[in-house]
């Protein structure tokens, strides 16, 4: 399993940031959010608000990320965090309609995080705009919860290089998938997903960091 260094002080994915989503609702659950990641060990959250591209423009999106993170950012700063900006991009058919999407990469890890379609017919027609992603802006495509999509389309993935995210539950539950992934697939990291319930997302995200060195 290849991991990012000191990986398991970096929550690779997480909606921290309020107002952008249904993640946390106020700049209070925020600071509750900063507190438990430190006490795990967390020191680096990306900030992975959802980006639907039927629904946003990037440039609307990174006005209110830049808001957003001004007034986070002071709060992270006193738990010793460090916030990178990014964004949970759902991969869709006309997905090149909503401008660059490579301004919403996490720009400090040359990768962006791709949610893809639950549906397996609609994830097929989606893959091309990841591998066009990946070859036209020079991006690594850090795919989302794998466990969630058919394994055919998670395969076609890894085939045309991109890297894994498994979230802290599916580590956690060692299920045969999230094992054989953990053994032989390019898994970057761990991440909370963390939207409401910060305690349990991080407990369970210090226990699957701990978990996952058994396969690293």
């Amino acid at each position: 399993m290849i991991l990012l260094p000191g990986f398991a002080e970096i929550d690779l994915h997480s909606h921290l940031l309020p107002g952008m989503d249904h993640g946390c609702v106020d700049l209070k659950m925020a600071e509750q959010a900063l507190q438990q990641a430190h006490a795990v060990g967390i020191r680096t959250i990306c900030c992975t608000s959802h980006f639907y591209p039927d629904q946003h423009h990037v440039p609307d999106f990174l006005e209110a990320r830049t808001q957003q993170l001004q007034l986070v950012e002071p709060i992270a700063n006193k738990y010793g965090i460090h916030l990178i900006p990014g964004a949970e991009v759902q991969m869709q058919p006309d997905v090149s309609s909503c401008g660059d999407l490579s301004l919403l990469a996490l720009n400090e890890l040359e990768a962006i995080l791709i949610e893809l379609p639950f549906l397996r017919e609609v994830s097929h027609k989606c893959l091309d705009n990841v591998f066009r992603l990946m070859t036209k802006n020079r991006l690594q495509v850090i795919i989302a919860h794998p466990d969630r999509y058919d394994l055919s389309v998670v395969e076609d993935c890894l085939s045309f290089g991109c890297v894994l995210q498994l979230n802290a539950e599916a580590v956690l539950s060692e299920k045969k998938q999230a094992v054989r992934w953990m053994k032989n697939a390019p898994v970057l990291g761990i991440g909370t997903d963390f939207h409401r319930d910060a305690e349990l997302s991080y407990s369970s995200f210090a226990k699957a960091s701990k978990l996952a060195k058994k396969y690293s």
